[in-house]
């Protein structure tokens, strides 16, 4: 999905402890993110997703 360059938004739903990892790849990869929180289990994670993001003019969003 993270391929096919008519996907512009994708919903991150997986378990806690990987969600960093899709949220890095996805925002990589300039698609727009909605997540779950937490959306990183450290502040490491966390400090790559905001790097990401200050690079790029993306969406994210974060819904409880």
């Amino acid at each position: 999905m993270l391929d096919n360059i008519e996907t512009d938004i994708v919903g991150i739903l997986n378990p806690h402890y990987k969600r960093a990892k899709a949220v890095i790849e996805a925002l990589s990869r300039n698609k727009h993110v909605i997540v779950d929180k937490p959306m990183a289990i450290n502040i490491s994670e966390l400090d790559k997703i905001k790097k990401i993001l200050k690079k790029k003019k993306i969406l994210k969003y974060f819904y409880f």
